[in-house]
Formats: C-alpha cells, structure tokens, sequence
C-alpha cells in the first residue's frame, strides 16, 4: 500500500497599508507572483529529497529500496569514472533501463559532462551529448550514456554518503496535488500593526508508487 499523504505548504508576507495604498501598480499581482514562486521552490524541494515525515517522501529516496542495493562509488568522485554511472544504469531492469532518466545536481552533471570514451576517460570523445534543441518547445535534454539528464538543485553536491545520481523511470514517482495554489489577502489580522496580509498555501505528496524503478549512486567516502 502507498501512503499518498498531502500537506500543507504557505508563505506569509506583510505588507505596511500604505504601501499598498501608494503603488503606482498592482501589488496584490506582484507579491502574488513572489508567493508562488516560494512556495514552488519549498515544494521543489520535498519532492526531490523529502524525507517522509511531515513532509513528501522525495523522489531520491527510498530510490535504492526493494531489489535494487544503491551503487557506491567507493571514494572521492573528484575525478569520476563512467563505470559506476553504468553499474547504476544497469541495477534496474532492462525495460526501465530503456525509458529511463538521469537526475543530478548541476556540480555532479558538470563533473561527468566532461568525461571521454578514450583510456582513463580524459582523451577521446565526450560521452555527453548535447541536446540539439534544448531550449526550443518541445526541446529534447542533454543525455548522458544514451538517457536523458535532468539537474536540480535540492539534489545534494558531492559529499560523504551523498546521493550523488539517480537513474530510472521517474514516472512512478506520483505527485497529488489537491487543488491550485491559492493567495489570499486579510486586512484585519494585523490591524494593530496597520499592515496587510498576504499568504499563498498548497497542499501536495509525493512518493514511490512501487520500489525498484530507481536506483541511486551514492559516494561513500
């Protein structure tokens, strides 16, 4: 059974009444915009490495759960090597293999972004390639060993017992939402203080709707 959980996320601005009453434009809009933007990045977060308590179970953990054991890299990924990017491709099943994904952060896809297919894996052809329409509509990722990468910056950097890299189908990772994000506005709440209030909320989840579609390459250094 999945436990699909949702909570709930707000942001609180106050806003001096004369402020508000002065703008030379909507400011209702503006702080609505800033709100918004918050709280995605609040939410960003615990869907990527949320740890299940009070908060989404994100989507880099429990990744190594089930049949899958997570890929050490059994040192220092200063100088990485492709081969433990390929054991983590291959610790899932061929079928998730095939419509699988990279997630990283961006130091991490940095670091392999420049590793070649010659000895030592400094000489030769970049194994990184470079979408040829990234940043059109409909534009395809960067893929790395033939999947596709996606970076985020709630992913964690290198660092002892850090996930480095997760791989595998992210579609069975499910997100409920219940509802759009709302901003409301409350003048009498801090009516001693003479302010406005502007508050955004959500309420979201998250989590693995099975284990084994994803794995992780954590160093353990």
């Amino acid at each position: 059974r999945v436990n699909l959980n949702v909570f709930k996320y707000g942001q609180l601005v106050r806003v001096s009444s004369e402020l508000v009453n002065d703008a030379a434009f909507d400011i209702a809009s503006w702080l609505g915009g800033d709100i918004g933007y918050a709280l995605g990045r609040v939410v960003d977060a615990d869907l990527v490495v949320g740890t299940g308590t009070n908060e989404p179970t994100g989507m880099t953990i429990l990744a190594g759960a089930g049949t899958n054991a997570p890929i050490k890299t059994g040192g220092s990924l200063i100088a990485p090597t492709v081969e433990k990017f390929i054991d983590l491709q291959y610790s899932v099943a061929d079928s998730v293999r095939q419509r699988g994904s990279w997630l990283m952060h961006d130091s991490t896809a940095g670091s392999i972004r420049k590793l070649r297919d010659g000895a030592g894996g400094t000489i030769g052809a970049f194994l990184w390639e470079p979408s040829l329409t990234a940043g059109l509509q409909s534009g395809q990722p960067d893929r790395f060993l033939g999947n596709p990468v996606y970076t985020d910056t709630n992913c964690a950097s290198a660092g002892s017992n850090a996930i480095l890299a997760t791989f595998g189908d992210f579609s069975e990772y499910v997100i409920r939402t219940v509802g759009n994000p709302t901003i409301e506005s409350d003048t009498s709440r801090y009516f001693d203080t003479d302010e406005v209030g502007y508050r955004g909320k959500w309420r979201v989840g998250g989590n693995h709707r099975q284990v084994g579609y994803l794995n992780t390459l954590v160093q353990n250094v």
